[in-house]
């Protein structure tokens, strides 16, 4: 098991928890509720979506930069593979 500090556990458990909430708002729409409660259920989503958001970035910001430093990095060699050929 790897040795991984609660920082980057408790900000990755508010990440999955985050995109979880904010794609349960796509589905509020089909549920089979007033448009009263699904405005009420919609906004709670996103709102506990945007609170555990902002509260992970600081908690995963470090491995945050060197993930988009490795992406750009992957992105930069594959396109450049691409227009060599």
């Amino acid at each position: 098991m790897k040795n991984t500090s609660i920082r980057k556990t408790l900000g990755w458990i508010l990440f999955v928890l985050s995109s979880i909430s904010f794609l349960l708002v796509l589905g509020v729409p089909f549920l089979d509720r007033p448009g009263t409660e699904k405005v009420a259920t919609a906004g709670g989503l996103y709102l506990f979506s945007q609170v555990t958001w902002w509260a992970c970035i600081p908690l995963l910001g470090k491995e945050w930069i060197a993930w988009g430093k490795n992406l750009w990095s992957a992105s930069v060699q594959k396109i450049k593979s691409t227009t060599n050929k």
